[in-house]
């Protein structure tokens, strides 16, 4: 955005949250993902928060159909096999713009399915061995998976009987994570007392669930909340990581951090 805009400026406060209006120059980006359900999802974020890894997910559900589905960016299965599943045995079947990889853990005790695509992979996981061969197509043939370099879609097929729900795109640096979703499901996930207004948002701080540990070492500090924001299209949350620095480092540069990020960061969705 160019030229002096009206931000709303965090105050970090244990008990409340506080937007105070001033005029500030303040560099953006927009980015627009797709969600996993087809959904437009526009991202307003500093500038300086740009490097993004993008990810999400939706489930399935219909007559006796509950299925979880994850997006990653390309080569989620390869950290799976190297990190979660070592020495799984993997089947690879060729599809028309990616790949469905079969993953099954040595003593089979864990399985997952993949949709590789060239940008992002889909995937779901069953506990114990690999389904058989009619429950593994069955499942393939239920929907359909479409990768772009903005975003992966898993859209159930015609005829189905089959709908999307819990719809989520996640953005995350190593400064911030965003966790965004269509407001039209939101209702009975948001907190039961009033927000904070920021224009035509409400806005809400809640603790997160740490242990003894953590709660003592980021206390006073932007680490140990969640932000909720709600407008009339989204919620989302916004967590700031525990960064792997000093206490007096981390502490002088979190508030900048939730300064600029809380000030400037905003989610639509369309779709």
């Amino acid at each position: 955005m160019n030229g002096p805009a009206r931000d709303a400026i965090f105050k970090i406060n244990p008990s409340q949250v506080r937007f105070e209006g001033v005029e500030r120059r303040r560099s953006r980006v927009e980015t627009v993902r797709i969600a996993p359900d087809g959904a437009h999802v526009t991202f307003v974020t500093p500038e300086r928060e740009q490097a993004v890894v993008w990810s999400g997910g939706v489930k399935i559900m219909g007559h006796n159909v509950n299925m979880h589905i994850d997006l990653a960016p390309v080569g989620e299965h390869e950290f799976v096999v190297k990190h979660e599943i070592p020495g799984a045995h993997i089947q690879t079947f060729r599809r028309s713009g990616f790949d469905l990889k079969l993953i099954e853990a040595a003593d089979r005790s864990d399985s997952r399915l993949f949709w590789a695509g060239p940008f992002n992979e889909a995937s779901t996981s069953f506990p114990g061995p690999a389904p058989r061969e009619q429950v593994l197509n069955r499942v393939v043939s239920m929907v359909t998976f479409k990768d772009s370099p903005d975003g992966a879609t898993v859209i159930p097929v015609e005829g189905a009987n089959l709908q999307q729900v819990d719809t989520m795109v996640v953005a995350a640096t190593d400064n911030m994570v965003i966790f965004a979703r269509s407001a039209a499901g939101a209702p009975g996930q948001l907190p039961h007392w009033r927000g904070t207004s920021r224009g035509a948002e409400e806005v809400w701080k809640q603790a997160l669930d740490l242990d003894e540990e953590q709660a003592q070492r980021l206390s006073g500090t932007p680490h140990q909340w969640r932000y909720t924001f709600a407008n009339d299209t989204t919620l989302f949350d916004v967590v700031f990581p525990d960064q792997a620095v000093g206490l007096e480092a981390r502490n002088a540069r979190s508030l900048e951090w939730a300064e600029d990020i809380l000030s400037t960061v905003r989610v639509t969705w369309a779709g």
